[in-house]
């Protein structure tokens, strides 16, 4: 395979001499000897001021680019045409020009029209955005990306189609991202950081970004980031990640309108993370690979009055997970989805009139029980199953027509909820 040394076209790398144009130049004579030319990067900091693009491939992960501009410190591909099937080892990406906060503009890494390519990114440090992967009315598609380390940069993986673009069926590897508060400005819960933002399409009839998956990727911070995850798009996959947060910040992920078919699967702490969801989303369509339920038993006395349907709020502390509760109401809200709920309600002994429950999902009324008082103690089932959109409840309430005042048993299994989410 022919390689172009990037000292051979007067690259120095001596932290001092501005390399932007001997870079830019070896890439440009490796690209014309051969397409499948590699450009040689030795070990070295290469100070650069502006954008060095490479549409050839690269072996540079030895060497570390001190990037001194206000744009893109590194460029791969173009939004001219498609660069398929090429190795691209970038060196390590720092913004040197940044002291505090950030600048709102700078990229670490930008690759646009990529197809079936492979990307190593060893480091990148210090960018408004430190990955861009973009489709410019063409695709950014069926890549390999081998994250090493993002650090600090104010959005670390921006996936956006641009134009007529799209950006789908990615593979990110492994790797480790990290936010640290106070460092060089880095406020807590800033709403504008993110560690992965798949963005959807800043102009023209482009899709969101779909089908990408990140595979063992540390999604670390100590409480930059409001939310860890900001997710337009669709059928992006999150598999055995690591959501690592102080207690004080749990690990958030939104959901944005349409992003159907998202997917959490597993990982090291993904029971604590707290999905949101914007809008009205598709019924269903977020699947986070972990599950969900809820389970309380009535272990607080509640006092049923005779004739008067009532809601059951004499619920315990419920074990929950994606699923919230307010025990003012008696109202469960659990996350998108089919869910299986069954419910267990008892009255304490009184042979007069009768007993009614109703299990209530969704808006509407799933199961209906009733039966006659009696002198011992009388139990209603109930059972059903409905489709949730995020921001719908469900709750029993139940009616009694003794007469006067009638109590719910106050102990499990005599009063107990239990709802299990049902993965689509």
């Amino acid at each position: 395979m022919y390689a172009i040394n990037a000292k051979d076209y007067g690259a120095v790398g001596d932290g001092l001499t501005d390399d932007t144009s001997a870079l830019n130049d070896a890439a440009a004579a490796a690209l014309a000897v051969d397409e499948n030319a590699t450009l040689f990067i030795p070990a070295g900091a290469y100070r650069t001021t502006g954008t060095v693009t490479f549409m050839c491939q690269v072996d540079g992960g030895q060497s570390t680019l001190q990037y001194h501009g206000v744009g893109t410190a590194v460029a791969l591909g173009s939004p001219d045409g498609t660069v398929a099937r090429k190795v691209f080892s970038v060196p390590r990406v720092i913004n040197a020009a940044r002291t505090t906060g950030w600048d709102g503009s700078s990229v670490g890494v930008k690759a646009v029209n990529l197809n079936n390519c492979v990307i190593d990114l060893p480091l990148t440090q210090d960018f408004e955005t430190g990955f861009l992967a973009s489709g410019h009315n063409g695709g950014f598609a069926y890549n390999t990306i081998n994250v090493g380390t993002l650090w600090c940069n104010h959005n670390q993986v921006k996936l956006q189609p641009e134009g007529t673009g799209w950006v789908n069926q990615n593979l990110f590897l492994g790797g480790r991202m990290q936010h640290a508060v106070g460092v060089k400005g880095a406020v807590e819960l800033d709403p504008n950081a993110r560690q992965i933002w798949m963005a959807a399409a800043a102009s023209g009839p482009a899709g969101p970004p779909n089908s990408n998956t990140f595979l063992n990727t540390s999604i670390e911070d100590n409480g930059v980031c409001f939310y860890l995850v900001d997710d337009a798009g669709f059928n992006n996959t999150y598999s055995k990640c690591r959501w690592e947060r102080p207690v004080a910040y749990p690990p958030k992920v939104l959901w944005r309108a349409g992003s159907n078919g998202a997917s959490i699967d597993g990982g090291y702490d993904a029971l604590k993370v707290i999905e949101v969801f914007e809008g009205t989303m598709i019924t269903g369509s977020v699947r986070d690979g972990i599950g969900g339920y809820a389970s309380a038993t009535g272990v607080v006395a509640q006092s049923i009055p005779t004739t008067t349907s009532t809601a059951v709020t004499a619920w315990g502390t419920p074990v929950m997970r994606r699923c919230d509760y307010d025990p003012a109401t008696g109202l469960f809200k659990p996350r998108p989805g089919r869910w299986l709920i069954t419910a267990t309600i008892t009255f304490v002994a009184n042979a007069t009139g009768r007993r009614l429950a109703r299990l209530s999902a969704a808006g509407n009324v799933i199961d209906i029980a009733e039966i006659d008082g009696a002198a011992g103690l009388r139990t209603l089932k109930l059972s059903g199953s409905a489709v949730f959109n995020g921001s719908q409840t469900f709750s029993v309430s139940v009616q009694q027509t003794s007469g006067s005042n009638l109590a719910l048993v106050t102990t499990s299994p005599y009063v107990r909820i239990d709802a299990n989410y049902l993965p689509s």
